[in-house]
């Protein structure tokens, strides 16, 4: 490990921007699959898959598809409204979190129930040789956390470590099943371009990122409290892997650390918590994933369509939204209306990435 940083140093590399918000203010599934799912009653475990393009703008939310059989599982979203963003008096929130707006989504569309596992991105590496910018740059690789003898923790870059080998505390991630770790932006349209050159049928429209609205839109599932799932943080470890007292032991004794055990110290596998009212899993916690939109500082003259914002009004394309929280951050970061800004060419061993996709 090299140029490692303090307890103090992280809070200031992930919450100084924070604090500067004020300042800067399917599987097509075949018939043959389908008739197999029947005979040996495994549809118990599926969740209803359409069964082509023009099925799935009917289908109630969480309608799950395949658009082929290698295509990640993804869950129809339906259309609606909601009031992006936090009210004044939400705990923990910044400016960057308001004015609250109300943003309608005029048609369905869909989102990866998972995040890329590291299996899939394996597949794509395999296909391509593709490097990611934490190989290219390898005597930097990855930010990752480590810690002193003293027990405090270290954020650093980490010379050789990217999305094979990441560890936490000698720990490494286990399966494929995890998410994938240490993929800046730019890595992830990598493997999205290429998986809709490769893998796309004729027929599907491409996938992309979520923008900043449809993510936050999604995560929401219809609720408008401070979590998808209310207000209790306690409840959070039903939900997603987070700063919770699993890692305690560790050593990183935050005080706003979840009074909770999720079971996990690093990543959970995908799908491991409860699903949201949408049938989307880990959107709370795990690892934080990109998103399309540029930074902007608050939400005046944002787009009320659920679009991306890219440069206007003041956008910082140097500068990427990130949304969710992960397995490291606590209660105030898992809010569902937290925002975190990032350069596009930054990786961590908590940034991973999840899919969106238009529908007909």
């Amino acid at each position: 490990m090299s140029t490692f940083y303090g307890e103090e140093q992280l809070r200031r590399n992930f919450f100084e921007l924070k604090e500067s918000f004020v300042m800067r203010i399917r599987n097509r599934f075949s018939l043959l699959f389908v008739s197999a799912c029947l005979v040996l009653s495994a549809c118990a475990e599926q969740e209803s898959y359409t069964s082509s393009t023009s099925d799935r703008t009917q289908q109630v939310a969480g309608t799950a598809y395949r658009a082929c059989d290698n295509c990640p599982e993804m869950i129809v979203v339906p259309a609606g409204s909601f009031l992006m963003g936090s009210p004044a008096s939400e705990e923990g929130r910044s400016e960057a979190e308001g004015p609250q707006l109300k943003v309608t989504l005029a048609k369905v569309f869909a989102m990866g129930k998972h995040e890329v596992t590291r299996g899939q991105f394996r597949a794509f590496v395999d296909a391509t040789g593709y490097l990611t910018q934490a190989e290219v740059e390898a005597d930097r690789g990855c930010l990752t956390l480590d810690v002193r003898d003293d027990g405090n923790g270290n954020w650093g870059w980490s010379a050789n470590q990217n999305w094979r080998n990441a560890t936490l505390y000698g720990l490494e991630q286990g399966s494929d099943a995890h998410p994938v770790l240490c993929v800046s932006q730019q890595d992830a349209l990598a493997y999205i371009t290429w998986f809709n050159e490769t893998h796309l049928p004729p027929d599907e429209r491409a996938y992309r990122l979520p923008t900043e609205a449809e993510w936050e839109y999604a995560a929401r599932a219809g609720s408008s409290t401070t979590y998808s799932h209310g207000t209790d943080v306690t409840a959070m470890c039903r939900y997603g892997n987070i700063g919770d007292q699993t890692a305690l032991p560790k050593g990183h004794a935050w005080p706003e650390w979840v009074t909770c055990d999720d079971g996990y110290v690093f990543t959970a596998p995908v799908g491991s918590f409860q699903a949201n009212a949408f049938g989307l899993h880990d959107m709370h916690g795990n690892v934080w994933e990109w998103t399309e939109d540029c930074w902007h500082d608050n939400y005046i003259d944002a787009p009320v369509n659920g679009e991306a914002w890219e440069e206007e009004n003041g956008g910082d394309c140097a500068n990427r939204v990130a949304r969710g929280g992960s397995w490291y951050f606590h209660r105030g970061d898992l809010r569902v209306a937290f925002r975190f800004i990032n350069n596009p060419a930054m990786r961590y061993s908590l940034m991973g990435f999840r899919l969106a996709q238009d529908l007909p």
